[in-house]
């Protein structure tokens, strides 16, 4: 919104060496929050291996990132196939 205080974000990949911050914000919410079904938080290991699966099938994996500092990341997402059944 123009005029607004909100830092300006650009949506970028999520490339590896932000899957350190992504399982910190991710981890918070699952200790905290209730949009998750995860009763304790993946380990770095875990969301690597996560996010592997999800580009290796060319499926999205953002993070949002201040335009003043693209190395810092503020949120992410990342969309993947709901069932691996066939039918």
């Amino acid at each position: 919104m123009p005029g607004s205080d909100a830092p300006q974000l650009i949506i970028r990949p999520c490339f590896q060496q932000d899957l350190e911050t992504v399982q910190l914000i991710y981890g918070h919410h699952v200790l905290t929050g209730t949009g998750s079904f995860e009763l304790e938080p993946p380990s770095l290991e875990e969301m690597t291996a996560r996010w592997s699966r999800i580009v290796s099938n060319n499926w999205p994996f953002l993070v949002a990132s201040p335009v003043s500092d693209l190395t810092r990341v503020v949120g992410f997402a990342y969309a993947s196939q709901y069932r691996d059944r066939a039918a």
